[in-house]
């Protein structure tokens, strides 16, 4: 009489041999894939990142991003950089984005962001005066300047005019100033295509 062994799931000892190393195997392959898919997703993150923070550092030179932040003061500058009649929006269409002529500290931007979430902050800005050399870091120097305007009667940028500033003459986010009128009965100047509201242009070529 043969008697029939009870059926089990449970190998013998040849046989588990093989299978616990195939499961190695199988686990160091399984450990493989995964590390491959976390490298994988480590990398796009950082593409999205990368991408991301481009984006913003470009967007936070533009006047949109201050205006978007500051709210409602800024929203007089932000207007006339784009559609105004003054320089702010000549030297947009130059390119020149704000901070190139507003640099600001990392203590400075956390100062304003700070200023921000308070609404601790003034509805007109105080206006800022830069020095010629702010300026000429784009507009060359003052001999180019004076070559530039040598053909008006009274020329602005001049020898004799080296004692005064850029800005006191030149406004970006508000209006004009007739300085020269101070010293000279034609004053008006001629800094734009068409001149600013209370100014005339200087059409007299120097002879």
């Amino acid at each position: 009489m043969t008697v029939e062994k009870p059926y089990s799931d449970i190998p013998n000892e040849g046989e588990q041999e093989p299978l616990l190393k195939k499961d190695k195997k199988s686990q160091k392959k399984d450990l493989k894939h995964s590390h491959k898919k976390l490298f994988a997703g480590v990398g796009v993150l950082a593409v999205i990142l990368a991408v991301a923070g481009a984006g913003f550092w470009v967007w936070h030179e533009q006047p949109s991003f201050c205006d978007a932040l500051c709210h409602y003061p800024m929203n007089t500058y932000v207007d006339n950089y784009s559609e105004g009649d003054g320089m702010a929006r000549i030297h947009a269409e130059a390119g020149v984005t704000c901070l190139e002529c507003h640099p600001a500290s990392i203590s400075q931007q956390v100062s304003e962001a700070f200023t921000w979430v308070t609404g601790d902050f003034k509805n007109e800005l105080d206006m800022i005066e830069y020095d010629n050399a702010t300026c000429l870091t784009c507009h060359i120097s003052m001999e180019f300047q004076a070559s530039k305007t040598d053909m008006l009667e009274k020329n602005p940028h001049a020898d004799a005019h080296q004692v005064l500033q850029c800005t006191d003459c030149h406004r970006s986010h508000r209006d004009q100033n007739d300085y020269c009128a101070q010293c000279h009965d034609n004053g008006d100047m001629r800094m734009l295509t068409f001149p600013p509201e209370g100014h005339e242009l200087i059409d007299e070529p120097k002879e």
